[in-house]
């Protein structure tokens, strides 16, 4: 096949390369992107499993949240870019056929180029981040060793910036590194926009996973209330009759978080120490510090609060209307009126003895 085309082409002949091998690179990198996504998809479904189910006490991610958001995005947009490609590139084959003008096999080399350079960019920021958070989250914890550790490095190569040549040669390199994060700031602000995004998102299913709940119970005598994994700042209780077809608030009651009982089962994961050695002992508390992980679909919390209703309710048509506000991402304002009819004889009929609600937690 004749590489070059027909008519009135001004594409550059550095651009041009023949259709056997615009095809292999396509064939390579497809591939590529099938492995990929699938390997993409299997590593998150892990990562989710291992991850969505840890609220760490101390700063609520840890170090697995970094790396797995480092690697989860340096991944999505690398997963991006080599779309980005086949999709010019099937253009530029398209057009090696039809023999038009050659800009887009500009746009599919530019492509193909741009795979390595990206490529390496994240590498590049994920080590760098995930090297950065050991050291900033080991001093946040007040880990022994990572400041230890740190202030030896500085150590070793503080001695070196007293060489002129050195310190001239650390000076240009500086200045190129901010040149090149200048020219690509759009890249490398997309990539930490798309970690936060992914360290929030397993933060939310975090969340998620813990079933937050609301009953209530009614009877002749008292009202139940149970809050299951969350527990509202003040929930309000009224209770209204009716005179002469109007409605009347007979009595009002405000609960506040202390005012319920409660009882806990709460389930905390912490690495295993051993005594055998005093170092190994010393070593592993320092290297756990800030491990301590609270697991949410293994823990709950119940709050009661019983309200007697001896009094509350007057002969005719009643009305008992519970508000609560729960809050997370956004507000959630809900309310509960439940029908009690009371005859002369004092029989009390509800027009519903039970609620059971799931709450929006998110």
């Amino acid at each position: 096949m004749n590489d070059s085309p027909k008519g009135t082409s001004t594409t550059p002949t550095k651009y041009r390369i023949n259709f056997g091998e615009r095809t292999g690179r396509l064939v390579l990198v497809t591939t590529i992107v099938g492995a990929l996504g699938i390997g993409y998809f299997k590593a998150f479904q892990l990562l989710m499993s291992s991850l969505s189910d840890k609220i760490y006490l101390k700063y609520y991610i840890n170090h697995e949240h970094i790396i797995t958001a480092s690697l989860l995005s340096t991944a999505i947009l690398l997963l991006i870019t080599l779309v980005r490609y086949c999709y010019f590139e099937l253009l530029a084959l398209n057009n090696s056929l039809s023999e038009n003008d050659g800009e887009k096999f500009i746009k599919a080399d530019s492509a193909y180029q741009s795979i390595f350079e990206f490529a390496s960019l994240y590498v590049i920021l994920s080590i760098t981040l995930i090297f950065s958070s050991f050291f900033i989250l080991g001093i946040l914890v007040a880990n022994y060793i990572t400041i230890v550790t740190l202030i030896l490095i500085l150590l070793i190569f503080s001695p070196f910036i007293f060489f002129k040549k050195i310190r001239k040669e650390t000076q240009t390199g500086i200045a190129r590194l901010i040149k090149y994060s200048i020219d690509k700031k759009w890249r490398i602000l997309i990539w930490f926009a798309t970690s936060i995004s992914i360290c929030f998102i397993i933060i939310l299913i975090t969340l998620s996973n813990q079933k937050m709940e609301f009953e209530v119970n009614f009877n002749k005598d008292n009202i139940q209330l149970h809050f299951k994994n969350v527990l509202p700042e003040k929930t309000v209780i009224q209770f209204i009759s009716t005179l002469n077809e109007s409605e009347q608030l007979n009595n009002e009651v405000i609960l506040n978080g202390n005012d319920f009982s409660y009882s806990f089962v709460e389930v905390l994961q912490r690495s295993q120490e051993s005594d055998r050695f005093l170092f190994t002992k010393i070593l592993k508390t320092e290297m756990n510090k800030g491990s301590e992980a609270y697991l949410v679909s293994n823990s709950s919390y119940d709050y009661k609060y019983k309200v007697d209703l001896n009094g509350q309710l007057k002969t005719g048509t009643n009305y008992i209307v519970i508000e609560f506000v729960t809050t997370g991402l956004t507000e959630k304002h809900y309310r509960l009126l439940n029908q009690v009819n009371v005859d002369t004889q004092g029989n009390v009929l509800f027009n519903n003895e039970r609620f059971h609600e799931k709450l929006n937690n998110l």
